[in-house]
């Protein structure tokens, strides 16, 4: 997933949760590994 396909999916999917929504983590995921968010140790969890 790309960058750009990436934030489109979080802006579609805003009212799930990462924990939830396998679209939503993987897009999670692409911008973590992308820098473009750095996520709290607490949700941390949710991307590996």
């Amino acid at each position: 997933m790309t960058v750009d396909i990436a934030h489109q999916v979080m802006r579609y999917h805003y009212p799930c949760s990462v924990g939830d929504c396998p679209d939503k983590r993987d897009a999670y995921g692409t911008l973590v590994a992308a820098g473009v968010i750095v996520p709290d140790q607490r949700v941390e969890r949710y991307v590996r």
